[in-house]
């Protein structure tokens, strides 16, 4: 009994002997940083990765004369395009010599939309033979290749591909812009063959007309909401190619603020 007494004894001068402190309030903030999505080539994420990986960022993207996203895929390290429309709808992608043995995109590689993947059934089929957004829609192109690419899900051990569409501003706007595309068709320029049309004679039946209407913006500091159309129509620089793509956008946010 005494030890018991003993014991409790202490423990409760140990209770007494704790004092309460309190402490002043701290606050943090930051940026968020999209590890899967850097804006460009000198991002810290793409500079300290050790595996192989391009961004085309949005300054690479505009400032070129890339006119479809496999034009845009041509310029990164290990990728081999195939282009069968002119227009770069049905995509044709080689990642370090695997896949694009065949007509569409090969099962070899991952295709993301803002880190989702496109397709319906990636652990069957990962094929697809159409885009599903237009390069007008793009903002900047992530491309990851070797073996990091399989923590991306099935099939993607050729290389993944993670196409960043335009983000919603923080404040309202709008953007129209209009492209007009002049295909000069001729056989032989007139040299072997006389009864051939020249290049400036043919400009007027090949035309690609390329229309692109965004609007949207935060609408307060919770929501935001943008809209994104895109018309192609008319005629690719290859024969037999008429062309008609709608593509239609809906980007919606909704953010805390603590």
């Amino acid at each position: 009994m005494k030890r018991i007494l003993v014991s409790l004894a202490v423990l409760s001068h140990s209770a007494h002997a704790v004092k309460t402190h309190n402490l002043e309030r701290v606050e943090a903030s930051g940026i968020a940083n999209d590890k899967e999505a850097p804006l460009s080539w000198r991002s810290k994420e793409v500079r300290n990765y050790m595996g192989s990986r391009t961004v085309i960022s949005n300054k690479q993207l505009t400032k070129s004369a890339n006119q479809s996203i496999e034009e845009a895929l041509q310029n990164v390290p290990g990728v081999h395009i195939r282009n069968s429309t002119g227009i770069g709808a049905v995509p044709s992608i080689s990642i370090r010599g695997f896949g694009a043995g065949g007509p569409g995109h090969s099962n070899t590689g991952m295709i993301l939309v803002n880190g989702i993947p496109i397709y319906v059934a990636p652990y069957v089929e990962i094929g697809t033979v159409i885009f599903p957004v237009t390069f007008q829609s793009v903002d900047r192109i992530s491309v990851t290749k070797g073996g990091e690419s399989v923590r991306y899900g099935p099939n993607a051990f050729g290389g993944v591909i993670n196409i960043i569409t335009k983000g919603i501003p923080t404040n309202w706007e709008s953007q129209v812009s209009e492209r007009t595309t002049f295909w000069g068709k001729s056989e032989n320029g007139g040299f072997f063959n006389q009864n051939s049309k020249n290049i400036d004679k043919s400009l007027v039946n090949n035309m690609l007309f390329n229309t692109y209407l965004r609007t949207g913006g935060m609408m307060n500091k919770h929501f935001g909401i943008q809209a994104q159309v895109n018309w192609l129509k008319g005629q690719g620089f290859r024969y037999n190619s008429p062309t008609d793509i709608q593509n239609y956008l809906l980007d919606s946010l909704y953010q805390s603020i603590l």
